[in-house]
């Protein structure tokens, strides 16, 4: 339970963009009607998760001793604001297509 917290926070301080960027991704996969857009679709969740953590690491760097401090390494951080983005994308895009 005290891991899942520690995700869902580390998650929240790219939650806003990514999940913007996930409903706009579907949206086009949506509108586009053909699982082929599934593609492109993963590759701009790819391309944008990767900006989000680049931009995390410059600039948001001083709320990592925070997490430090929690018995979290850098890299279990980055993992935790991985994991949530991706399972939200796949959720997502599953629905999209379903319906």
């Amino acid at each position: 339970m005290q891991r899942m917290l520690i995700m869902l926070s580390c998650y929240r301080l790219v939650a806003l963009p990514s999940i913007v960027i996930t409903f706009v991704t579907s949206g086009f996969l949506g509108q586009s009607g053909t699982p082929i857009y599934l593609v492109q679709a993963i590759w701009t969740k790819a391309i944008t998760t990767t900006l989000l953590l680049t931009f995390v690491h410059f600039f948001r760097s001083n709320h990592f001793f925070f997490y430090n401090n929690l018995g979290q390494s850098r890299r279990a951080i980055y993992w935790n604001l991985i994991i949530p983005d991706v399972v939200i994308s796949a959720i997502t895009f599953s629905l999209v297509l379903i319906v």
